[in-house]
């Protein structure tokens, strides 16, 4: 089976599918629904210009276990889109985040197709996850996706990781409202950069402002940093209008609610937007079929298994309310969106089968 999962590795590589390259994501989703057993399931799904594509076991949206992708990627050098090993490194765009694991999951699928298994199994390949995963919501707000246990292989970064939680996301967006006037009579006017200054400062005050000058030694720690800020339109002219978008990872649900008090008491002048908001995801590491896939990896790497935290987020966090068992683990890997990121040929070839072996179990 390794063969064809570098195959079809190499494949997808080659096809430059980033995000906002509606054509060349099609083409990727065109390349695995070809590259799928006869007997699949396969449905097709656009929203807001962004496709989507499920393989299933069976024709329904009410699955077992879903294995969680994206064919999205984000912009490389051209060479990045011709895949090349080095030693046990497959190089190329995508090879972590996530083809490799795509290239996994479909043929497994496959040769779970070929054994005539047909469970409530589906693998669903998001074409947006880079710039926020609307699609992989749609599936579950408006049609009806549903699944018991999710295998989310979009973190970890080594195969004898298992990501046991992750952090609550806030991206709020606040706009201060002010009154145009020229800078030499700002008695005149308003200026929304002071009013944003003085909100921002609100807002710094929950959690201190992290950098590699004072390095948190507990990196499962809140944190807050603004992404974007904007304002202004001439240097001798009071402000009209400005705004900061932030972006909050959370540790609980009590540093949640101080950000949402901090959002709905910021001085006048200055409103807000809830951009994205996701509850943590957080594995149940005393459920039996987690325990059950952490035997897998420990009998087929012969390491320990370290269950461990994420900073980040995937689009694991839709499934986060319906309580569905979410296990997120990948293949090792590194430099993700780097000019050299890499799989480990080894590790992909251990991920498929401790996957083929775990669906085998849940069949």
């Amino acid at each position: 089976m390794y063969e064809k999962i570098l195959s079809t590795l190499e494949r997808l590589v080659e096809i430059p599918s980033v995000t906002n390259d509606r054509e060349a994501v099609q083409k990727a989703l065109d390349f695995l629904e070809q590259a799928c057993h006869a007997s699949l399931f396969r449905k097709r799904v656009t929203e807001a210009g962004k496709e989507s594509l499920l393989i299933s076991l069976q024709d329904t949206l009410d699955l077992d276990v879903l294995i969680l992708t994206h064919a999205d990627v984000v912009p490389a050098l051209p060479e990045m889109f011709s895949l090349r090993q080095d030693g046990d490194k497959l190089i190329g765009r995508g090879a972590i985040d996530m083809k490799g694991s795509i290239a996994a999951a479909l043929n497994v699928l496959n040769e779970l197709a070929s054994e005539g298994v047909s469970k409530k199994i589906g693998l669903l390949v998001a074409g947006d996850e880079e710039i926020g995963g609307n699609t992989t919501w749609h599936w579950i707000k408006e049609l009806g996706l549903k699944a018991k246990i999710v295998l989310d292989s979009d973190c970890g970064e080594d195969i004898n990781r298992i990501i046991e939680k992750s952090k609550q996301v806030i991206i709020a967006k606040i706009v201060a409202q002010g009154e145009r006037a020229h800078g030499a009579l700002p008695w005149l006017g308003v200026d929304a950069i002071e009013l944003l200054g003085e909100a921002n400062a609100k807002l710094r005050a929950l959690f201190p402002a992290y950098s590699k000058h004072n390095d948190p030694a507990d990196k499962w720690v809140s944190t807050a940093h603004i992404g974007l800020m904007q304002g202004g339109e001439a240097v001798n002219t009071v402000a009209p209008s400005a705004s900061a978008t932030w972006d909050f990872r959370l540790i609980g649900n009590e540093d949640s609610a101080r950000v949402r008090a901090a959002l709905d008491s910021l001085p006048d002048g200055v409103t807000y937007e809830i951009a994205t908001s996701a509850d943590a995801v957080v594995a149940d590491n005393s459920n039996p079929m987690f325990q059950s896939y952490c035997d897998l990896v420990r009998e087929k790497t012969g390491k320990p298994v370290l269950l461990d935290f994420s900073c980040g987020a995937t689009d694991a966090r839709h499934f986060a309310p319906m309580k569905a068992l979410i296990i997120p683990h990948q293949p090792t890997g590194g430099e993700f969106h780097g000019d050299n990121e890499w799989i480990s040929a080894k590790a992909l070839k251990d991920y498929a089968e401790i996957l083929l072996d775990f669906l085998r179990k849940v069949a």
